[in-house]
């Protein structure tokens, strides 16, 4: 008898209470595989954009799975990249569930194998991504250029699950999806300069931008199923010139000073690489002359 890999999925995102478990396996086969789906919660990467309904819903619903035997350098078969969605089960009882495939045709589903296998996934944007393929050095890694235009921007989760067999967490697969990119908030607010400055002395910033900076590089997957960040690696050269954030003159005053202007915000953030930049120069203007300064 195939032993099936079956999604059953329990979604929650970072910061978030909701929470489902795992639906009734619906006269499916009792080896089948069923999938425990979160979302880390990072301190060190960005917000979560995700939520539940996007992942169930959204404008890029669902996530892609690849599986393979533990030193293998080709996928199992019908795990080679599928699209996981959360649908309406055909079985009997109707449940919403995640899965891909045809669940009532076994030759469209995968079977566990007889040694170890790691599962790889990625969520969110596919926009710049090079997805995993067949091969030693790729089997569990993706190439992806970040988008320097704000509004081509999405969020990028990724997942790894290693060393799992039948017998591991009684058959269910967790799949703990992590914030792939960083992101970059800005706020601010005039504390004004050297000696007395009136109530209604006010500064205005037209724009915000970002120079030496990676937009491209690789990630093997795996690392996501360490704590912490996962690790990019390969970063291309960073940009030679200046990538524009914020372009929108925003007037700030001296006597609304108690808090701070949010001018990229949380949860509009400008994403980039991980990654450790190098100080340059830039070019700013202030009361219409040109001045440089560091940046």
């Amino acid at each position: 008898m195939k032993k099936l890999i079956y999604i059953c999925g329990a979604l929650a995102l970072a910061g978030c209470s909701d929470r489902f478990e795992p639906a009734a396996q619906n006269g499916k086969q009792p080896d089948a595989i069923s999938f425990n789906v979160y979302n880390a919660k990072q301190t060190n990467t960005r917000a979560a954009l995700q939520t539940v309904d996007s992942l169930k819903n959204g404008t890029n619903p669902g996530f892609k799975l690849w599986g393979y035997e533990v030193g293998a350098s080709i996928y199992i078969t019908n795990l080679g990249g599928e699209m996981v969605t959360w649908r309406l089960d055909p079985q009997p009882g109707n449940n919403y569930e995640w899965e891909y495939g045809d669940p009532t045709n076994s030759a469209t589903q995968a079977a566990w194998p007889s040694v170890p296998a790691n599962f790889v996934a990625i969520a969110g944007t596919t926009q710049g991504v090079t997805e995993p393929a067949a091969g030693a050095s790729t089997i569990s890694t993706l190439q992806y250029t970040v988008p320097t235009i704000a509004t081509s921007q999405e969020d990028l989760l990724v997942a790894a699950t290693l060393n799992q067999t039948k017998s591991s967490n009684q058959g269910r697969v967790d799949l703990n999806f992590k914030h792939a990119l960083s992101a970059i908030a800005v706020s601010a607010k005039f504390l004004g300069g050297e000696g007395t400055v009136a109530g209604d002395t006010a500064v205005t910033i037209k724009s915000i931008s970002l120079i030496n900076f990676n937009t491209s590089g690789s990630l093997d997957i795996t690392t996501a199923a360490a704590a912490g960040v996962p690790t990019w690696t390969g970063q291309g050269t960073p940009t030679s010139g200046e990538v524009t954030i914020f372009n929108s003159s925003t007037v700030l005053k001296k006597a609304d000073n108690a808090s701070y202007t949010p001018l990229v915000t949380p949860v509009d953030p400008y994403m980039i690489l991980p990654q450790t930049t190098v100080k340059g120069t830039s070019v700013y203007e202030a009361t219409g002359a040109q001045v440089s300064g560091a940046t």
